[in-house]
């Protein structure tokens, strides 16, 4: 209620941590971030905000809040009312992490995808995602499932928040972008980016140079 005594914008991070984290371990599944918004203009250590909110962070905002998928509202709550006192008596240290981030058949998925070539996809095929885990491919259909995913859900997701940092990170070219989030052409990919976040390639770069021109102002 006071923002003059948080000049650093302590606690507005701190809360933002733990009503990510924390329902996050009650469902025993990590909330995956689309965007991240602050009311204040991005501090010095953004590259770390980067790393405590794995989204698109935005600054000079109207609120502070979370963006995510409203499917995650229906999850069931899977924690014992034991494993609350524990998880509330160990803490703040289990809220540093986000819990079964590295874990999930998700995660390894993710993986496979983005770490072969930092900064470019390589999307392996569902198949070959399968024999490597040593299962079969409706396992994994089942799985995903389990969890409210799917194999189209985990690419289009990496797809966009890959497209995102490099257009308005690494400001490279709609065509660049592309190529490598694996589009062949550059239209299929417009097409697509539009259907993740309403706008164009073109139009969200420039939503987001004005958003930074406001930083300044």
């Amino acid at each position: 209620r006071r923002p003059e005594l948080d000049t650093a914008h302590f606690m507005t991070e701190w809360w933002l941590v733990i009503w990510h984290r924390f329902p996050s371990w009650y469902i025993r599944e990590p909330i995956r971030l689309h965007e991240t918004h602050f009311t204040f203009a991005a501090p010095p250590h953004r590259h770390e905000l980067g790393i405590m909110f794995p989204a698109h962070l935005r600054f000079n905002e109207a609120a502070n809040q979370l963006i995510f998928d409203v499917q995650y509202l229906d999850k069931p709550l899977r924690r014992s009312q034991q494993q609350l006192v524990d998880f509330i008596g160990n803490a703040p240290a289990d809220l540093m992490t986000i819990p079964g981030s590295k874990e999930t058949l998700e995660a390894q998925i993710e993986r496979e995808f983005s770490e072969p070539a930092p900064g470019r996809l390589t999307l392996t095929s569902l198949e070959t995602i399968a024999q490597k885990f040593n299962v079969s491919v409706q396992t994994v259909h089942r799985r995903l499932r389990a969890n409210d995913t799917s194999y189209q859900k985990i690419k289009d997701h990496l797809r966009r928040e890959m497209a995102i940092q490099q257009l308005t990170e690494a400001h490279m070219t709609v065509e660049q972008v592309a190529e490598r989030v694996g589009y062949s052409e550059p239209r299929s990919f417009s097409r697509a980016f539009k259907q993740w976040t309403g706008v164009t390639p073109r139009g969200y770069c420039k939503q987001h140079r004005a958003a930074g021109a406001n930083d300044t102002t």
